[in-house]
């Protein structure tokens, strides 16, 4: 896989490993994705209740596998961040060891009832996954994004999505997402129909996270790798 990175706008900033945002703008990024989630009723059965605060801390935990094992891509309003954007790329997963060394921090906010919860539904996630990985390949994951409720309809959501949809086209690999769809009562409005305009479809029948109910409104999706031409 080449070692070229997506053609993101001037105006997206880019986190990674070796180009690290300050602590300043982590919490930044963590307390507007928790204000963007707030109506996400699987991050409420994961945080254990409806507040923001709980659904920060998954946030930061987020933010932080993004940028030791890819790439967080924001857009800005001067010191607001307006949208995120979490990508694992091709090659590179998150290892179980990692997610299983998040429990501490878990049991710590959550308590040991909910972060067992929590690291339940990660290790299920982790398995629809690994079985999707075996279908389309290589593959870069989107691993979230979010974008300030003040700021939607704005363009900001495609401009962190279309730069990599490209880029996996020019490097000839496919891409992969778990859709939130638990937040919206109108179907019309499902995320999954968004990404279905960068050329995703549903993998499978939904995803069992301990929430059952939520199931069929967490659908995991695919972007097979296009057939490059000459």
């Amino acid at each position: 896989m080449t070692n070229e990175l997506p053609q993101w706008d001037p105006s997206v900033t880019v986190f990674s490993r070796s180009q690290r945002p300050t602590r300043d703008e982590v919490e930044a990024m963590a307390q507007m994705m928790g204000l963007g989630f707030q109506s996400s009723r699987l991050m409420q059965h994961w945080a254990g209740d409806t507040s923001v605060s709980g659904i920060v801390e998954l946030m930061r935990m987020t933010l932080w596998a993004g940028l030791r094992y890819g790439w967080v891509a924001t857009t800005w309003d001067d010191s607001v961040p307006t949208a995120v954007s979490v990508w694992i790329p091709p090659g590179v997963r998150v290892p179980a060891w990692w997610q299983a060394s998040l429990l501490p921090s878990m049991v710590r906010q959550f308590g040991l009832t909910q972060a067992c919860l929590i690291l339940r539904d990660l290790i299920v996630l982790d398995g629809v996954h690994s079985a999707a990985d075996r279908e389309i390949g290589e593959h870069a994951y989107l691993l979230t994004i979010v974008t300030h409720p003040g700021y939607r309809r704005q363009g900001h959501f495609a401009r962190l999505m279309m730069p990599v949809v490209d880029w996996c086209d020019h490097v000839g690999c496919a891409a992969y997402l778990e859709s939130d769809d638990t937040g919206e009562s109108d179907p019309d409005k499902w995320n999954r129909y968004r990404y279905r305009n960068f050329g995703f479809r549903l993998y499978g029948n939904g995803i069992p996270v301990s929430a059952e109910a939520l199931r069929l409104l967490y659908p995991a999706m695919i972007r097979p790798k296009r057939p490059q031409h000459s």
